[in-house]
């Protein structure tokens, strides 16, 4: 397929749990709409963090047009749209634009179309592992989205209670929350 949605937790993290909230949702997400679903409980290196997003993207963009990464506290709310609908050009990044805690596009749940730009950005990206302490791979896509051309999208894209909340979300987000996994949990309990 030429869609594919990727997750990916390190052993032993707190997320593992999310990701059984999400797991059979997004797998029967993909078969509905054309996408490959790969799901890794792994890290080539521990000490990557988010950074190993980056790397997997960039390595599923040399098979596939389209990737989507969802950060485990994030689930696909809207089951009958398909992620392959953002409003994003040919060869572009898309994520959406959070105020708080300062202004930023959130890594937590992004969308890429290949393409050489998109490839050139993302070397550049993991060209600067680590980052800096706090933001990591996030203020490295910050500037990197100021220097080029980063699609902000609709919030209902990412949609982060404590963020940019919107009625019906297709993607919802528990970005930075206290007690996401409960709060995902009620979330989902209350919504489908």
């Amino acid at each position: 397929m030429d869609s594919l949605l990727i997750q990916q937790i390190y052993p032993n993290s707190e997320y593992l749990w999310m990701m059984e909230l999400t797991f059979g949702r997004h797998a029967r997400y993909c078969g509905i709409h054309g996408f490959d679903y790969r799901f890794q409980v792994s890290g080539g290196d521990m000490d990557m963090g988010g950074w190993e997003k980056v790397r997997l993207v960039r390595a599923a963009l040399e098979k596939h047009a389209f990737v989507v990464w969802l950060d485990a506290d994030a689930v696909i709310m809207n089951l009958n749209k398909s992620l392959k609908e953002v409003p994003l050009p040919p060869d572009s990044i898309g994520a959406c634009h959070f105020s708080v805690p300062r202004p930023h596009w959130n890594v937590g749940v992004l969308y890429f179309k290949a393409g050489k730009r998109t490839l050139d950005f993302l070397d550049e990206w993991l060209s600067r592992y680590p980052g800096e302490p706090r933001w990591h791979e996030q203020e490295i896509f910050l500037e990197l989205g100021l220097e080029n051309e980063v699609v902000t999208l609709p919030d209902e894209w990412n949609s982060s209670g404590d963020h940019n909340p919107v009625p019906n979300p297709v993607v919802a987000a528990f970005h930075g929350m206290e007690a996401r996994y409960h709060r995902m949990a009620e979330y989902l309990k209350e919504n489908t």
